[in-house]
């Protein structure tokens, strides 16, 4: 793989503190013409975006995406595909419904790496497309709305806390990453 889990990581923490494109509140940045990162929820503020990607699973929330992925494709300068995309929490949907829609135009996602996803679900058109998701400890975003996941996920951390608002953080995950790699 072209970029390891930790620089996504590390990318994904980037995303809270720029923005590349923003379409319709969703954010993303683009380190490179191979690699999409989205950004996804950290603070209070962004569970209103959560709580709208859980009401309007489906069509509307695809809807909701398409001129995002108008955006991207029409870019300057150019995408080049196969592609990478990654997210944390919902940024980690945007990028599995992002790449259903890009593998469904015939494009190719080389992977889609996902840090605190919520469960929505498996697809069928990503069978053939690496899919990682990473889990902290009981990270409450990780267990709503109650479908399953793409693939099991990665455990990060197996403590348990009461404080499990505290887990779901870019920078608790990335800190987790550094210590598994050893950096």
């Amino acid at each position: 793989m072209k970029y390891s889990h930790l620089s996504l990581s590390n990318y994904c923490l980037e995303a809270y503190q720029r923005a590349d494109l923003i379409v319709n509140n969703y954010q993303c940045i683009i380190p490179a013409a191979d690699l999409i990162v989205f950004r996804g929820t950290d603070e209070l503020r962004d569970w209103l975006s959560d709580a709208r990607m859980i009401l309007f699973n489906g069509r509307k929330f695809n809807a909701e995406l398409e001129p995002l992925i108008g955006q991207l494709l029409t870019r300057d300068p150019a995408l080049t595909f196969p592609i990478t995309l990654a997210g944390h929490s919902l940024g980690g949907e945007i990028a599995k419904r992002i790449g259903e829609r890009l593998v469904s135009m015939g494009l190719q996602v080389q992977q889609i790496v996902t840090f605190a996803p919520p469960r929505t679900g498996k697809s069928k058109i990503l069978k053939d497309t690496l899919y990682v998701a990473h889990r902290n400890g009981n990270d409450i975003v990780t267990y709503v709305p109650g479908f399953r996941h793409q693939t099991k996920p990665i455990q990060l951390a197996h403590h348990y806390s009461p404080r499990v608002l505290s887990r779901h953080k870019m920078s608790e995950y990335n800190a987790l990453m550094r210590l598994r790699y050893g950096l």
